[in-house]
């Protein structure tokens, strides 16, 4: 199954057999790299189409005018394609580049989601940010309002490519990138950009860690409330105690669960660790430290990997 250039048919000519099937092969070889594809298309990311020439890209909107400084597209020297979108200050410690956000962009807590972009500055010590911004179905800002993607006065003055990796919060839909100039540092300078990109990929493992100090050592593990280890009584006074594992398989994602060392008596140190939609395997360690005065140190790691 390959894609087939077809030639324009003119206006008498027959549709045969032939045809349709060629037809019917592109449109199959078309739905196969669709559905197989991971990424996500951010709109006029390599910053190629400004069709009002204001200076500010189509699919971008200006958050924040530049004060000192200034923006627009760059052509003499883009880091790809035809143009670049570029954002200057001069110096001043006021001055700034202003801020800059792509329109919204679809995504889900179900996905882990890398953005890559290209970059470069004509002198390294002024300040770049890139935020992502996250909405809810409504396009209303989420309660974890941005993740910081890049904030940095130490960038590459050549053409670079950066990446952030990170899981969108669980109430967001969607997301913008945002890009700015600061005036965090007073040096002047020009930062340019190209080529965002997002792509995604299915979460497989999350991890949880936690420690404390008790009156004595904890003794068994429990996943969802479950007893998942063996239990190990520790002699008082015992410097250190013995490595307590667990596991539990066949847990329902799309909630939290709790994962504690306890005694015989009472829940102790916990960790909860948030699972994506999906059947998974929690496996929990614990372990504990007597520092010689009837306080005793403990430490508690937990790790789900999805089945599937």
């Amino acid at each position: 199954m390959a894609f087939t250039t077809l030639g324009t048919m003119a206006q008498d000519d027959a549709i045969t057999v032939d045809s349709l099937n060629q037809i019917k092969t592109n449109e199959d070889d078309l739905n196969s790299r669709v559905t197989t594809m991971a990424s996500i298309d951010v709109p006029n990311g390599g910053f190629e189409v400004d069709t009002d020439s204001d200076g500010i890209p189509d699919n971008w909107s200006e958050v924040s005018a530049p004060s000192g400084g200034s923006k627009g597209i760059e052509t003499s020297a883009p880091i790809q394609g035809a143009q670049s979108f570029y954002q200057s200050r001069t110096s001043g410690a006021s001055n700034h580049g202003g801020v800059y956000a792509s329109d919204y962009i679809p995504c889900d807590e179900q996905h882990v989601l890398t953005i890559q972009w290209l970059m470069r500055a004509s002198a390294a010590g002024i300040t770049c940010k890139v935020d992502l911004y996250w909405y809810k179905k409504d396009q209303t800002a989420c309660t974890t309002a941005s993740t910081n993607a890049y904030n940095s006065a130490s960038n590459p003055t050549s053409n670079t490519i950066k990446a952030k990796t990170t899981t969108p919060p669980t109430d967001a839909r969607f997301f913008k990138i945002r890009i700015s100039l600061t005036n965090d540092t007073n040096v002047a300078g020009t930062v340019y950009w190209d080529r965002f990109t997002a792509k995604t990929t299915t979460v497989n493992t999350v991890v949880g860690y936690a420690d404390s100090s008790a009156a004595r050592p904890y003794d068994r593990v429990h996943i969802n409330g479950v007893l998942s280890s063996p239990v190990c009584t520790v002699p008082a006074s015992t410097r250190y105690g013995p490595t307590i594992a667990g596991a539990k398989a066949g847990i329902v994602g799309g909630g939290n669960v709790v994962v504690d060392l306890r005694t015989s008596g009472a829940t102790g140190l916990q960790v909860t660790i948030a699972l994506p939609d999906g059947l998974w395997t929690v496996f929990a360690i614990g372990s504990h430290e007597w520092d010689g005065t009837e306080t005793y140190w403990n430490s508690l790691a937990a790790v789900a990997i999805r089945e599937a």
